[in-house]
């Protein structure tokens, strides 16, 4: 994972401030701008994905899924709303609300790949993929 992590596996600190900012940015764009916590951990995004979304261990096949990436979760009271007005209609669908925000950010790149809204935390704690950093803001 080139560039992902440091020898020990830490989230570069360069690296920490810019992630805090995108996570920032998608927690005011999900309804809490100042969510309760936010951590951080260098990973792959079939290994994101299966520890922070439920999904099984190959979801991406080939080299998509190994791309080196930085799995975010957050705590707060988040909302996203899935799509526009309905035609014809000024009605929103009742937002998506949920307990935790996580997020699949390329590590290359630090663009958002995958977002999710749910009231279940992680499978698994997140220091089975490396070491966690606390995100502040």
């Amino acid at each position: 994972m080139s560039g992902a992590h440091d020898d020990d596996g830490a989230i570069p600190a360069d690296v920490v401030s810019r992630l805090t900012e995108v996570a920032a940015r998608l927690a005011a764009g999900h309804a809490d701008p100042q969510p309760t916590s936010a951590v951080a951990v260098a990973t792959t995004r079939n290994k994101a994905l299966e520890v922070i979304a439920w999904y099984g261990p190959e979801t991406i096949h080939g080299e998509p899924g190994t791309v080196p990436v930085y799995a975010v979760v957050m705590t707060g009271r988040f909302e996203s709303y899935r799509g526009p007005p309905r035609p014809l209609s000024r009605d929103r669908r009742p937002p998506l609300v949920g307990s935790y925000l996580t997020v699949v950010v390329e590590a290359a790149t630090l663009e958002v790949r995958d977002v999710g809204i749910n009231d279940r935390g992680p499978v698994e704690p997140l220091s089975r993929l490396g070491p966690v950093t606390q995100l502040s803001w």
